[in-house]
């Protein structure tokens, strides 16, 4: 069972509004009923409160994992949805539930749902991934977060990808291109792309608005040069160390900025050396 099937932002949600457990119950059926076309949302919901009255499936800190198995579906759907206040979920621990694991299968599939429910509870009971959910501002962010805290072994494609960041590095002095690019290979990274960018001067100069104003980033020109590299995550600090070097403090100089940022999925390089 492949989970990355499974999983749609178009029945994930960030902002769900049910302040009770019947009532939240409700709302997460309808959710991940978008999955599936031909089955109403009621018969979903029929099936999670069966489950429930089974025992609570929020097991603690601020995680449930709500699932049914049911006859009349033909593959799996997990669906993610967070309260931001939390709610009464009747979990083990008594504290408020906000984070929601909607499993939803075949009746007869038993080996694919334990596994689904074996990897979602991996990453629920991970306190960096739960608090990367319970910051994400949209669906997509929810899954691809989900996603990257999935256990490597069992998904062999993402396992380079979550060892790694990448790096947009955006100069507007040409002289530090050459030096910068140095820090970069001296930390053995190869894959590096540099791209011609440009900040917004030009933009506002076509606006009235803004056009009296245009000077205001003095006369350095607006185009600038951006350099994207991947690089691994223990390598970042070193390299930042390195630009700053040449640089001064970036958060001293202005026209120069880094962003490290998670990579979610991989594939390829660009490396040329």
């Amino acid at each position: 069972m492949d989970i990355f099937s499974i999983v749609d932002e178009n029945i994930c949600s960030v902002s769900l509004r049910a302040r009770n457990k019947d009532a939240c119950l409700r709302e997460l059926a309808q959710l991940v009923a978008a999955s599936y076309s031909d089955l109403g949302h009621e018969t979903i919901l029929q099936g999670l409160v069966e489950r429930e009255s089974k025992g609570s499936t929020a097991f603690g800190e601020e995680i449930a994992i709500p699932h049914a198995r049911i006859k009349d579906i033909d593959r799996f759907a997990l669906s993610i949805g967070v309260s931001k206040k939390g709610l009464d979920f009747e979990s083990l621990d008594k504290k408020k539930t906000k984070i929601f694991f909607t499993i939803i299968g075949p009746g007869l599939e038993q080996e694919s749902y334990l596994k689904i429910l074996a990897q979602v509870s991996r990453v629920a009971k991970n306190r960096y991934a739960r608090r990367e959910l319970l910051n994400a501002r949209t669906p997509v962010a929810l899954k691809e977060t989900f996603f990257r805290y999935i256990a490597p072994d069992e998904v062999r494609e993402h396992r380079d990808a979550a060892s790694k960041k990448v790096l947009l590095i955006t100069l507007y002095e040409r002289k530090y291109l050459d030096d910068v690019i140095e820090v970069l290979i001296s930390n053995d990274i190869k894959s590096i792309s540099i791209l011609d960018s440009r900040g917004t001067q030009s933009v506002l100069s076509n606006v009235p608005l803004f056009s009296e104003f245009i000077n205001f980033t003095g006369e350095r020109s607006d185009l600038s040069k951006t350099i994207l590299a991947v690089v691994d995550r223990e390598t970042v600090s070193r390299v930042i160390e390195g630009i700053e070097t040449i640089m001064g403090d970036l958060n001293k100089h202005t026209g120069a900025m880094v962003l490290a940022l998670d990579i979610f999925y991989m594939k390829g390089t660009l490396e040329v050396i």
